[in-house]
């Protein structure tokens, strides 16, 4: 057989076999086609390495399109040369399960294609353009309602442009079939039934489509009987048409919006804290910890949105020694140039800004214990230092100090009723205690202490854990990687040390996470040096100092509670002092007695420079005395109440972060629009937001049902009635403006 008839027993294949729709098999066509006429051979097995080499450069060099004189020449896309290759593909391995010999389908590679660049409307340009047209005239009426029909459902052009004028629409959800001949259902908005309706009100063509061409040509095609509904190019066309109306300069379609959060973010819970993988796993109506701006504390609040998604470009935000991980898109709260909250982007955020953080505050805890006394002590001991291996049956840890190992040996006593070997290194000047119990090497494997040193993080379930269980595991990682006398705790992972950091801000203990290159000589004959990545968590702060060696009894002498850091919070204050500057220096006697009261000498340098809390206080004092404006003095103490709970966090660093493939999460939260993230307070993410506001038209059609492959992966927990709930909640909105 020569390949012109095995190409047409291929097309007959897919759309009987398989079930493939005309246009799908037409395309398919169209693309074999140009391969065979490209290669100019009839034989299968004439195809060769070379050919296929030659045709993928045809492919990268064809014109895309015809151009007008002096336009410069299009090539087709990546993404269209894929769906060439991908025809070819198919039809080789259709001819290799029919026994044909021929060119080797599995050596064809799909050419990489960029990113997609996804553009935004804002709530404004949404509803510019949906009263761009003129409802006097019919076309008018019936743009309106595809508008209306198309944004509020989600559907495709394609699936819009098959509906009839007498599907019923009062019930608020049609089925259509969709991609691949799945049928789905989909909600309509209150406003999209209203359009539609007023428009067949005024048709009085016999045309069963629900959306025809009303142009003058129209006319001629419908007296020959033929059907004038509109094609999805023609849809395409009147979108763009009253977006250009709108004022809209970007690509008016229905398109996606990254999302927020990295897996291992720490969430903070009424009771305890969570990574947002788990958070993401639990139902809608999960209770985070929220900041309530308006009343000015912290309140705990419901989720009753997730969502998931797939990206490979990340921003890591170090503030403060606070470090978290977000896409661009991600929103924190700031300091701006002329308010004291204002929300923000991750890539919109520079260096000198001020975030929202929380201060180290006595949190609540579970209240029963859910392990031994001791266990945990055992495991973060070794979390910090210590070796998991299946293969020698064995959890195996070092120390310089005899006298801990000594005390470790006692504790697996007591808990395994197992007595465990200790001996001496041969590799370094260390004692070893050496755990040869199968099934408590099963159990740290499966609480994953078992990874190499640098993918490390604490159990999940301690965050579950007890006030006393958490200050247990936390001496015993401090035993393994704590530091004698400054209090500082090392390690390979960042991650871990950023789940000891949330714990102790729970623990009313502020700390800061430090990034160091170091080189290292390995104990060996030749000496050899390694240079690698170190993180440091180290308490500065004198107050937090004081509680950590209050009730962390670790085993490391002379920790020190030298004064090396103010023990106030830096307030940043800079714009209320530069808005209202003149007003101190019209109130004459001000500046004097704030110099003479409370040694306070220049109220000028408070421009550029932070305040703190005692300062404010004595300002907001002075203020008062001199009986300045209400509303400034409200303003001033404000940010004073605001700071008791919130500890502004400059930020130091903005990294990018390029991964492969990485899992982010977005939260929509009840009330507040916020949640406690990392020791950061996070908007609800920008999806979410644009969500309610109007703008994420994708989300909307993602949410309802799209067959791709991506919104499986996302949605892939979403309930129709959370989808219903959603739907209602949002056009109901946006229909009461």
């Amino acid at each position: 057989m020569n390949l012109f008839s095995l190409k047409s027993d291929f097309l007959q294949y897919i759309e009987i076999e398989k079930g493939r729709s005309a246009l799908t098999v037409r395309n398919y066509e169209h693309y074999l086609t140009r391969f065979l006429d490209f290669v100019k051979v009839e034989s299968p097995t004439d195809i060769t390495e070379s050919m296929m080499r030659e045709y993928r450069v045809y492919l990268n060099r064809h014109p895309a399109r015809a151009m007008k004189k002096g336009q410069a020449q299009e090539t087709l896309d990546k993404k269209t040369q894929n769906y060439h290759l991908s025809a070819l593909r198919a039809f080789l391995k259709y001819m290799r399960r029919q026994g044909v010999q021929s060119y080797d389908p599995e050596r064809i590679e799909l050419a990489k294609t960029q990113q997609r660049e996804l553009d935004l409307i804002s709530e404004k340009e949404l509803e510019n353009l949906m009263s761009s047209p003129d409802i006097t005239t019919i076309a008018g009426l019936r743009d309106k309602a595809i508008l209306e029909l198309f944004f509020s459902t989600g559907l495709r052009v394609s699936e819009l442009c098959s509906l009839d004028r007498d599907t019923d629409l009062k019930t608020g959800e049609i089925s259509v079939r969709g991609k691949g001949g799945k049928i789905r259902v989909v909600f309509v908005s209150g406003a999209a039934a209203i359009s539609v309706k007023k428009y067949l009100e005024q048709r009085v063509d016999i045309d069963e489509a629900m959306f025809i061409d009303h142009s003058p040509r129209a006319h001629a095609r419908m007296v020959k009987e033929e059907s004038i509904r509109l094609t999805p190019r023609s849809v395409e066309r009147i979108v763009t048409k009253y977006a250009v109306i709108a004022g809209i300069a970007k690509k008016c379609t229905p398109h996606v919006i990254r999302h927020c959060l990295v897996g291992t973010t720490r969430i903070f819970l009424p009771n305890s804290i969570t990574r947002t993988r788990e958070l993401f796993s639990k139902n809608e109506k999960t209770r985070v910890n929220s900041y309530d701006f308006k009343n000015k504390k912290f309140i705990n609040v419901f989720t009753t949105r997730k969502e998931k998604h797939i990206t490979s470009n990340l921003l890591e935000i170090h503030a403060d020694g606070r470090k978290i991980e977000c896409t661009p898109y991600h929103r924190f709260f700031k300091v701006g140039t002329d308010n004291f909250v204002e929300g923000v982007e991750a890539q919109n955020i520079k260096e000198g800004d001020y975030l929202f953080g929380i201060k180290p505050h006595q949190g609540n805890f579970s209240k029963k214990n859910i392990r031994p006394k001791n266990f945990w002590r055992l495991i973060g001991y070794i979390v910090g230092d210590g070796t998991v291996s299946l293969a020698r049956r064995g959890v195996i840890l070092t120390d310089k100090d005899k006298k801990h190992i000594e005390y470790y040996a006692k504790l697996v006593e007591n808990i395994l009723k197992y007595k465990p070997t200790q001996t001496i290194s041969t590799y370094s000047k260390s004692f070893c205690l050496n755990i040869y119990n199968l099934p408590f090497v099963k159990e740290m494997l499966a609480m994953g202490v078992g990874v190499p040193s640098k993918e490390r993080i604490i159990p999940g379930a301690l965050f579950n854990a007890s006030k006393e269980e958490i200050i247990d595991f936390i001496t015993g990682f401090y035993d393994a990687e704590g530091n004698s006398g400054k209090i500082k705790m090392f390690s390979a992972s960042k991650h871990l040390l950023k789940d000891v950091q949330v714990l102790l801000l729970k623990l009313s203990i502020d700390s800061v996470l430090i990034e160091r290159e170091r080189t290292v000589i390995l104990p060996s004959k030749n000496k050899k040096e390694i240079r690698h990545t170190i993180y440091i968590l180290h308490v500065t702060q004198k107050e937090s100092k004081v509680v950590f060696k209050k009730i962390i009894k670790t085993l490391k002498n002379n920790l020190i509670i030298e004064d090396t850091q103010r023990t106030d919070y830096k307030i940043p204050t800079q714009f209320l002092f530069k808005k209202n500057y003149s007003k101190f220096l019209e109130c004459k006697g001000f500046s004097f007695y704030l110099e003479q009261k409370h040694n306070i000498k220049s109220l000028k340098r408070y421009q550029s420079i932070c305040t703190t809390d005692v300062i404010l206080e004595k300002i907001i004092d002075t203020m008062k005395v001199f009986n300045m404006e209400k509303s400034i003095v409200d303003e001033f103490f404000t940010a004073l109440v605001m700071a008791k709970d919130i500890k502004f966090l400059k930020v130091a660093s903005i990294k990018k972060i390029k991964a492969k493939s990485i899992e982010v999460y977005d939260f929509t939260i009840d009330k507040t629009s916020n949640f406690i993230t990392d020791g950061f307070i996070s908007h609800n993410s920008f999806a979410t937001d644009l969500l309610y506001n109007g703008a994420d038209l994708r989300t909307v059609q993602m949410m309802l049902g799209h067959a791709s492959i991506a919104t499986t992966q996302i949605y892939t927990n979403v309930t129709n009635k959370f989808l219903r709930d959603q739907f209602e909640k949002f056009h109901s909105k946006r229909e009461k403006k």
